[in-house]
């Protein structure tokens, strides 16, 4: 659409015959009505032998760059063979910019088959257009069987005529293919409709699409709009409203499946789909919701499809016989209806009867989607019944599908008995102001005699804006003859609009003459948006009026002008119409100066080659469709000085083009401007380019950015520093002093110059030191950045070949252990041998004890890493008691008076080692993991006893720390350890550390003490102490011999019998202490058959006696 400024009413008249002029002096416009072009034949004397035709709806189309194009088709053999599809691209000024062009002449240069009939299709793309035709019997078509060959071809070029793609065929295989719409899609993409005629298989006809790109390349697949749900029935669309584009890519399409596909006789659908085909909707009838069995007959001849500003779009249609369709008695019950959804396809209203005249049969007429998202739908009451005097309605409804008001009778009843006629193309046109207008034709004599026409313009609302006007009353007052009687074209102008209507047998009207009224010729007169002529009425065919000439379509021009075409037909001289086209000055383009708001700068101030970003909002009218001279962009110049015009001089920063304008044109940003000038600055925004009106010069001035020189900032940190390093202070670097340093490890220190860094929180290799100040206090950026390469540390193992070594041994040379190769051995007793991988070690030097050795490795980058093992020297001669076959007997601590405590010698454990000792027996203990280390083992036979044994501190040379010993008590012999008892402290609660047991001995076993100090984390008990011995009294035990029973038979086989006595309890005993049999039952014999020969000991229990005796078993 096309957006105007308005003058005041009282000088509109001098003012717009003004600006006529200077744009007709400028040779930019024609006045309004004049001609620019002459009558241009399409195809020339070429096409003169034969009959022309064009398409009604796709004849023409106005390009980006002002230029236009015709299609046609000429029958006849003028392409060589039959029907040939033809086009012609014009300036426009209508002066030829290409040659006529036969669109197929890659693939078919003899034009063999029938090209085009009917006329081709075309439609404008971004940069050029494309051109559809349908090919029939020409080389490669195909089609059924018993059917046509026939395939639907298109080609794309660009704004002059050259092609840009070869010939593409787009057909479902051995179908009767037929083109039926061409979309362009954001003038980027394009979608053919196409349907496949099915007229020898049922006349089942089905549609499909395909989408393209701007070069012909395909976008999506064939896609049947059904799915495939309506191939069993006969589907139809409308010729001009099948199909409009949504936003983002998508775009609607309405047909009809008849054949009771929606339940009942005929029905009305639609689809939502994107370019790459995907559906958005299923296949949907918009009655739904009120007729959901499909009752009646729905869209009738199929539905029509619009979009409105916003992105909703509209379907509408014809209910006959439906739910709640009314009609005059004896007619059709017949209403028109619509409903809105929006660009998903999900409905914004429900179903709306679009008419407000009951008891009537009312067709659906026309729809015309309005400026700002309103629209209007045309219907008449069919009076076939009663006198034929169709009368035509308007109503307009918002974008939710709600009613701004009644409908209007266009006549404004005066002409309700004649019958008025819409036509089909060219009867509403939506106009830049939001008002809309409609013409029509009307029957019987409406203007005085024969056929007539009229038009009238509305605003948005619905209301009239004006009366009836009949657009030749200036020149046939009386309505001599009969003027468009299916209605005149009415095609909106960028400021306005034209009328073109053919009148036969009126005044003026030239023909063939022959007495056959075919006086006939083609008229124009244009208006402005409120109904006001701007011309009187015109011959558009003036100069090429022998011939009964017919209007056929009107083309619209980007630059207020427009294109007439018509035909004359001859009719009386072989039926060859030709075909001419003519350029009309239309309603003039008023410019709209854009208008800029404001301008902002990013800083306000920066270093000299620093850059810094500008904006500018509030922009309006950039674009030419709402200024009317072209698109513009934003200049940004930077002065120093308030200037007399900012459009010239100054220092330009950069500019911003309207393709690269922001939110919706509204909006400019440069990003990385820049000055080298030091000082403070202004920045403008200006147009560019600027306008040619020179009264045109908006502005908008930014804030002042002031542009400065100061130091660059610098860093540079420590090289490199290896991971265990430590913690490295006092570093610095970065200039100018006061910044703050960062980083993985970095500790600033708060001073403005120094910082810390530790390596062992860093990564490996090298890591970013970050030196920032105040962006205030240097040019360009305030951050600078070093690098710290922390080097890895080398991983360092060291376990020797020994770990114990007798200091009688000598020295021990050759050993190892120690990698990576290369390194250094150190420690008591330790000699390197200076090639990286042996030492040598003196057990004397070193001395008795644990010691540990060090091995230290260096890498490559200079980084030491240490690894640690002990070797424990030990004393020349084995320590008595240091192993369990060397234990220190303490049978002179057993055996004395009761109650008085035994000392043994002292004793000292530091140099005792753990060497092949047992693995249990001290469970006991708490550690976490008992581990045994300084050990020392005693022994002491039983004797009947019971004995308390503990340890105590008696030497003040290195006691045992705490007193704190560990017992482990066995019976047996060394090879054969039985546990018997366990102790880890005395009372731990009371800090009693010492262990302490109480045993209650058997006769003549031999017991073997295990003595150890507790070794903690950070606590080692090794050092002197003595072991206490008390006898705590005596158990009564007496040999059989002693007494007048009797054990026999000993030596036994097995069975051993009890004489003088019963036992309460036996046990079985054997030298070295174990207890292998016991009866805890009185009994007067036991058997011994299942123990080895040898000797035993038997402790009877007999009431508080207890008895012993030797047992021999064989």
């Amino acid at each position: 659409m096309f957006k105007t400024i308005y003058p005041s009413r009282a000088v509109f008249s001098t003012a717009l015959s003004l600006f006529i002029s200077i744009l007709f002096t400028a040779g930019l416009f024609g006045q309004p009505c004049s001609f620019i072009s002459g009558n241009v034949s399409l195809g020339g004397a070429a096409h003169d032998p034969g009959y022309q035709e064009v398409h009604p709806v796709f004849a023409g189309a106005t390009l980006s760059n002002q230029n236009f194009v015709m299609t046609w088709s000429t029958r006849d053999g003028v392409d060589g063979d039959q029907i040939g599809a033809f086009f012609q691209v014009f300036d426009a000024t209508g002066t030829p910019v290409s040659s006529v062009i036969m669109p197929y002449s890659d693939i078919n240069p003899g034009g063999i088959g029938n090209q085009g009939a009917f006329g081709p299709f075309v439609a404008a793309l971004t940069n050029g257009f494309v051109v559809v035709w349908e090919s029939e019997d020409g080389p490669g078509d195909t089609g059924p069987a018993s059917g046509q060959r026939q395939d639907v071809c298109f080609r794309v070029y660009d704004n002059s005529g050259t092609a840009l793609s070869n010939t593409i065929r787009i057909n479902i295989a051995a179908q009767e293919d037929h083109i039926e719409f061409i979309l362009p899609i954001n003038n980027n993409e394009f979608v053919l409709l196409f349907r496949i005629d099915e007229d020898n298989t049922g006349n089942n006809d089905d549609y499909f699409f395909q989408s393209y790109d701007a070069t012909g390349m395909a976008i999506s697949q064939l896609i049947n709009i059904t799915g495939g749900a309506h191939d069993a029935f006969f589907q139809t669309t409308d010729n001009e409203n099948a199909m409009v584009a949504l936003p983002n890519s998508k775009f609607v399409v309405a047909w009809e499946a008849r054949d009771g596909a929606d339940g009942d006789r005929e029905g009305a659908y639609f689809r939502v789909f994107d370019t790459s085909g995907s559906a958005d909707t299923p296949v949907s009838t918009p009655y739904s919701d009120i007729n959901p069995m499909g009752t009646g007959s729905q869209g009738t001849p199929g539905p029509r499809v619009i979009s409105l500003d916003g992105g909703n779009f509209v379907i509408a249609w014809e209910s006959e016989d439906g739910p709640g369709d009314e009609g005059a008695a004896g007619d059709d019950q017949l209403d028109t209806y619509f409903r809105v959804y929006n660009s998903s396809g999900a409905p914004v209203s429900g179903t709306t009867k679009a008419n407000d005249i009951t008891g009537e049969e009312d067709k659906f007429r026309g729809i015309l989607a309005l400026e700002g998202g309103n629209f209007a739908i045309a219907f008449s009451p069919d009076k076939d019944l009663t006198g034929n005097t169709d009368d035509i309605y308007v109503r307009v409804f918002n974008a939710t599908g709600t009613a701004l008001g009644s409908s209007v009778e266009v006549s404004g009843g005066t002409q309700n008995n004649v019958y008025n006629v819409l036509n089909t193309e060219f009867s509403m046109a939506a106009l830049s102001n939001g008002n809309f207008v409609v013409s029509w034709g009307a029957f019987d004599g409406a203007d005085g005699d024969g056929y007539a026409c009229f038009h009238r313009v509305f605003n948005s609302m619905g209301a009239a804006v004006t009366g009836v006007i009949r657009p030749y009353e200036d020149i046939n007052p009386m309505g001599t003859g009969n003027q468009s009687g299916t209605g005149p074209y009415v095609r909106a102008l960028p400021n306005g609009y034209v009328v073109v209507w053919q009148s036969e047998q009126g005044p003026g009207d030239v023909g063939p003459g022959g007495g056959f009224m075919d006086d006939q010729d083609v008229y124009h007169r244009v208006y402005d948006n409120t109904g006001t002529p701007l011309c009187g009425t015109i011959k558009t065919n003036t100069g090429n009026d022998a011939e009964e000439e017919v209007l056929r379509y009107v083309l619209a021009l980007n630059d207020g002008n427009f294109v007439v075409l018509y035909y004359d037909d001859e009719d009386e001289t072989g039926n060859l119409d030709d075909y001419f086209i003519r350029v009309v000055g239309g309603a003039p383009i008023v410019f709209t100066c854009p208008a800029i708001g404001s301008v902002s700068n990013s800083e306000t101030s920066v270093c000299t080659g620093e850059t810094w970003n500008i904006s500018a909002s509030g922009l309006s009218d950039m674009d030419m469709a709402a200024n009317n001279e072209q698109d513009f962009g934003i200049r940004f110049v930077a002065f120093p000085s308030t200037p007399g015009d900012p459009y010239t001089g100054g220092t330009d920063l950069g500019v911003v083009a309207f393709n690269q304008l922001g939110t919706n044109g509204t909006t400019a940003t440069l990003n990385g401007a820049s000055l080298v000038t030091t000082g403070p600055n202004t920045v403008y925004a200006v147009l560019d380019p600027a306008p040619a009106d020179a009264n045109c010069r908006p502005f908008a001035i930014s804030g002042t950015i002031t542009i400065v020189d100061l130091p660059v900032i610098d860093f540079a940190a420590l090289a490199e520093v290896c991971g265990n390093d430590g913690f490295q202070s006092g570093l610095g670097g970065g200039m100018p002093f006061g910044g703050v340093y960062s980083g993985t490890g970095v500790f600033d220190d708060g001073n403005g110059f120094t910082f810390s860094f530790d390596p062992s929180m860093a990564s490996v290799g090298f890591n970013t030191i970050t030196y920032t100040v105040s962006d205030a206090a240097v040019c360009g950026t305030n951050v600078a950045t070093s690098t710290i390469d922390v080097y890895p540390v080398p991983a360092v193992t060291f376990t020797s070949g020994i770990s114990t070594v007798n200091i009688a041994d000598g020295v021990q040379t050759g050993l190892s252990g120690g990698s990576p190769a290369g390194g250094v051995y150190s420690g008591p007793g330790v000699i390197d041998d200076g090639n990286g991988i042996t030492f040598t070690f003196d057990p004397v030097t070193a001395t008795v004890g644990t010691h540990t050795l060090s091995y230290t490795f260096t890498s490559t980058d200079g980084c030491a890493a240490m690894a640690t093992t002990n070797i424990v020297v030990e004393q020349g001669q084995p320590l008595e008691g240091d192993i369990c076959a060397d234990a220190i007997s303490i049978n002179s601590l057993f055996g004395g008076a009761v109650n008085v405590p035994q000392l043994s010698g002292v004793q000292d454990n530091s140099l005792y080692n753990n060497t092949n000792e047992p693995l249990s027996g001290y469970e006991c203990w708490q550690d976490p993991a008992p581990t045994l280390n300084h050990t020392i083992w005693f022994s002491f036979t039983g004797d009947g006893n019971t004995y308390k044994i503990t340890s105590v501190i008696c030497d003040n040379v290195n006691p045992l720390l705490n007193n704190d010993t560990q017992f482990a008590l066995y019976s047996g012999n060394c090879n054969g350890l039985i546990a018997v008892g366990c102790s880890e402290d005395e009372d731990f609660n009371a800090s009693l550390y010492n262990a302490l047991l109480e045993i209650n001995t058997s006769p003549g076993v031999e017991y073997l003490l295990m003595v150890d100090g507790y070794i903690g984390p950070t606590y080692v008990a090794a050092g002197s102490f003595c072991l206490e011995v008390t006898r705590l009294g005596n158990v009564p035990v007496t040999e059989i011999a002693d007494t007048p029973f009797e054990v026999y038979p000993n030596p036994t086989s097995g069975p051993v019998q009890f004489k003088g006595f019963s036992a309460d309890w036996v046990k079985v005993i054997d030298p070295i202490g174990r207890l292998l049999k016991e009866w805890n039952t009185p009994v007067s014999s036991i058997e011994l058959g299942d123990l080895p020969a040898g000797l035993y000991v038997l402790q009877i229990g007999n009431g508080t006696e207890t008895y012993t005796v030797r047992v021999v078993k064989n």
